[in-house]
């Protein structure tokens, strides 16, 4: 009996070192069956994903991140400025941030499967506090139409059960034709709070052509430059031909801008040599902002082009040759205008909605009345009986 309970211990003892030794590689987002990851074929040279986690996780003890996921075209990723791979502790992208190259890893056509030492994630700055961590990025610039679906991105150490790690092909969307146009993306206006970065950003599919402008002539608004800041980096207006971030690309440094809180009005030398103005097709204007307690506001007036040394103020968009995009109290009565025909469709059609409950109303009223009929008559034929 004696030896018997020895022998048991041992079993038990057994298992729960292996159970100590044996950790969990943890999946940190992917594709399912419900929802497929992917960046759709696009040509507006973007691809990969980003991961949100609801709580911070603390993966300074691991040792590696597991990723696998489908590129189309390896060839026509541009091996310089290649985006990045991240990994923050701020929720944000660019704040509290460590990263790879990811033209550093040998992609190909196809499905490809990493693994990464995450002491390979440099820090920038102060860099990620692993103990905190909370989201990771990827991101790649292409040079004509391509696509990206994650399979998986997972962390943990060389030992863990990597059969977690069951491969899946998922389904490719079909590829567009080359000749697409390119869709016009529009963002005039950020709201941002904490440690984030506020971006502008405006790329058009049909390029343009301000090669004979000496200008560009902006209007930005503020509601606290106090809340501006250079950490990680600092940030930039800039105007490109890629139709893409950081690619044939001019920039101005907002340092050099003197930006105050409020409306601020400016003209930007056009006397960069990366950008062809004869098919300038991206715009952009990004700042870091660390405002933990208050939201901070900014939003672009226009942005017009013209010969140098033109007056540049709040209400003189009509003035310059050229006006990309329009000022911000002609976006406003548009929208106003928009948002009140679309208000108004939904009022005519709930006017013509109104009379169906009049009629179930009636119909209820019938059935009531018969019901009572029903109940006087049968209490007539109990008291006969």
């Amino acid at each position: 009996m004696k030896k018997s309970l020895r022998i048991i211990s041992v079993l038990v003892l057994s298992v729960f070192i292996l159970a100590m030794n044996a950790s969990a590689i943890t999946k940190l987002g992917g594709s399912t069956a419900e929802k497929i990851e992917k960046r759709d074929w696009d040509d507006s040279g973007t691809m990969g994903f980003e991961v949100k986690l609801d709580q911070p996780m603390d993966i300074s003890g691991m040792e590696n991140i597991y990723l696998r996921m489908y590129l189309d075209n390896a060839d026509n990723c541009l091996t310089l400025n290649n985006g990045q791979f991240e990994l923050t502790s701020s929720g944000n992208p660019d704040v509290e941030e460590s990263r790879v190259n990811p033209n550093d890893l040998d992609w190909k056509n196809g499905w490809n499967e990493f693994v990464i030492p995450i002491s390979d994630f440099l820090p920038d700055g102060n860099g990620c506090d692993l103990t905190k961590f909370n989201f990771v990025r990827l991101y790649m610039f292409t040079d004509g139409l391509n696509c990206s679906v994650l399979d998986y991105i997972a962390v943990g150490n060389d030992k863990d059960d990597k059969t977690v790690l069951a491969k899946t092909d998922w389904a490719v969307p079909e590829k567009p034709s080359a000749e697409i146009v390119k869709p016009d993306i529009k963002t005039y206006k950020a709201n941002v709070k904490g440690s984030s970065v506020a971006a502008l950003d405006n790329s058009w599919g049909t390029p343009i052509d301000v090669s004979k402008y000496e200008s560009a002539y902006i209007g930005i608004y503020v509601s606290d430059m106090d809340k501006y800041t250079t950490t990680p980096d600092v940030g930039q207006v800039e105007f490109g031909s890629k139709y893409i971030p950081d690619a044939e690309e001019d920039s101005v440094l907002v340092d050099t801008l003197d930006l105050q809180t409020g409306w601020n009005y400016i003209e930007i030398p056009l006397d960069g040599m990366n950008c062809d103005y004869t098919r300038l097709n991206h715009f952009r204007i990004y700042m870091f902002i660390d405002s933990p307690d208050e939201e901070v506001e900014v939003k672009l007036d226009y942005l017009a082009f013209g010969p140098a040394g033109l007056d540049v103020g709040e209400g003189k968009a009509a003035s310059f040759p050229l006006v990309v995009i329009k000022p911000l109290a002609e976006r406003e009565v548009e929208e106003a205008a928009a948002a009140a025909a679309a208000e108004g469709a939904v009022t005519g059609s709930g006017e013509t909605q109104t009379n169906a409950p009049a009629t179930a109303d009636f119909g209820i009223a019938i059935s009531a009345t018969l019901l009572a009929a029903a109940c006087v008559t049968i209490a007539v034929l109990k008291k006969r009986k």
